[in-house]
């Protein structure tokens, strides 16, 4: 694995911090426990469970395995229990008080968890001190049964039943997908990037790698593409093109890039600021291996911006920022905007983490609405519930981002591009950004939503001057 600042060795009573220096080690295990991914838990964490800039030293000289919390303690067994020597936790081999040290732990997620031997998850955890080793949950006993071999054999061993569940009622869906674990923003990089995962679920364990995945019941393994459907399989050693071949090629190389935050925009985070930072590890394994050519614009890709732009809210009526992908792989994309610059301003020593502004300078075509109203009832839909109105009329419908839904005046309209998608009765669809204007004299608006056009409004901008146009 690359160099790393310290690392935990658990091959004693005393468990201590491992001062790496200029040393390369086999890889470790990296696990992924609950309480050391949410910042909030962590400030609950007991003083000697989290590694900051005061006790760092002392950390070196080692603690109890029962100082820590009951998480710690299980992943440390299990560690043992394989063998292996060094364990890396979070909370533990980060500062945690260090915005430096976070900063460039943030940056190397990616060979954190893709360097690692074995990514422990305490899935069936929903805090630091519940542990995830027993099994308590499960609803069935196990039933050991002695039994002899020859006379060849080591001697009397022991065979171990257990009832095979139900799938549809005790799926790896229930026991994985659906659990706290797995609404954690930090933990959807974490699970992708790690290149096989043994998840501690209620009751019982399962398996994930970038070549198969298994269970204790012999539960039938998912399609591939359901569990890292852009990655290099393990097993073949072949990207998921072979896979996935609808989204391959190069021009549809961002498409895995959407999908992966579509899903993203759906975990939880505890701070807003930490959106970006816990997506970078894929940003850079991403950048890796598909846009080497490309460079990261706060989450998009600046040769496929226009596209990229193009997201929306699933349900603008929620209160939640579920990002839904607007492009259809059917379609043929015509831009009617041109990126003329993009730049963002980083907030940390991390090319692809925190920003803390930026712009985008545009060619296009823009116009203010007359009105912004709610779609009546007999048209209402949650997907586009604004009618937008200009002078001749409706022109189209809209939904607002969440952070902008309490304002309906002063909005304008931006085309970005009209989709051909070989309908007979509406084969084109032009389609655009809402915004805001942010200085009332210079063209600088911000984006406040989506919207797309009635089909008797598809030349709504043909007459329009093309301008130039700055978001921030």
């Amino acid at each position: 694995m690359s160099v790393r600042k310290s690392i935990l060795n658990v091959l004693r009573e005393y468990f201590r911090l491992f001062r790496l220096g200029s040393l390369t080690l086999d890889r470790p295990t990296a696990p992924k426990i609950l309480g050391s991914s949410s910042q909030v838990e962590k400030e609950r964490l007991p003083r000697n469970a989290r590694t900051t800039s005061t006790n760092f030293e002392s950390m070196l000289v080692g603690f109890p395995i029962d100082s820590v919390p009951r998480n710690f303690q299980d992943a440390i067994e299990a560690v043992r229990a394989l063998g292996l020597r060094y364990l890396w936790i979070d909370a533990l081999c980060i500062i945690q008080d260090s915005v430096s040290d976070w900063e460039a732990e943030a940056a190397r997620m990616q060979d954190v968890y893709g360097s690692a031997h074995l990514t422990i998850a305490g899935t069936s955890a929903t805090s630091s001190i519940d542990g995830f080793v027993a099994r308590s949950n499960w609803p069935w006993p196990v039933v050991c049964m002695p039994c002899r071999g020859d006379n060849s054999g080591p001697g009397p061993a022991s065979v171990y039943f257990r009832y095979q569940p139900d799938f549809s009622k005790y799926s790896r869906i229930e026991a994985i997908d659906k659990t706290v674990w797995n609404t954690r923003g930090w933990t959807f990089q974490e699970r992708l990037l790690s290149s096989r995962i043994l998840h501690f679920a209620s009751g019982r364990l399962y398996w994930e790698c970038r070549g198969t995945e298994g269970s204790e019941e012999n539960e039938p393994a998912r399609a591939l593409h359901d569990r890292t459907p852009w990655m290099a399989t393990e097993a073949e050693g072949v990207q998921s093109d072979t896979v996935y071949p609808d989204i391959s090629g190069v021009d549809n190389r961002y498409q895995r890039w959407y999908r992966l935050v579509a899903t993203y925009s759906q975990r939880e985070l505890s701070f807003r600021k930490d959106v970006l930072p816990a997506l970078s590890g894929l940003a850079h394994a991403f950048h890796h291996m598909y846009t080497n050519d490309d460079t990261y614009v706060a989450g998009l890709w600046l040769h496929d911006l226009m596209r990229g732009l193009l997201w929306m809210t699933k349900d603008s009526t929620k209160a939640t920022r579920t990002l839904h992908r607007t492009t259809d792989r059917h379609c043929h994309y015509n831009y009617t905007a041109t990126v003329l610059e993009a730049q963002t301003s980083i907030d940390s020593t991390d090319p692809m983490g925190a920003t803390k502004g930026g712009s985008i300078k545009l060619l296009g075509k823009y116009q203010q609405l007359a009105k912004v109203v709610k779609a009546p009832e007999l048209r209402f839909s949650a997907r586009f519930p604004f009618d937008l109105i200009s002078a001749g009329g409706i022109v189209g419908n809209g939904s607002f981002d969440v952070d902008s839904e309490t304002r309906t005046d002063d909005v304008w309209m931006l085309q970005i591009e009209v989709q051909e998608r070989g309908d007979a009765f509406f084969p084109y669809h032009p389609v655009g950004i809402l915004l805001r204007r942010v200085d009332g004299g210079a063209p600088v608006f911000s984006r406040i939503g989506f919207f797309t056009l009635n089909e008797e409004y598809i030349g709504h901008f043909g007459s329009l001057e093309t301008k130039e146009i700055v978001l921030v």
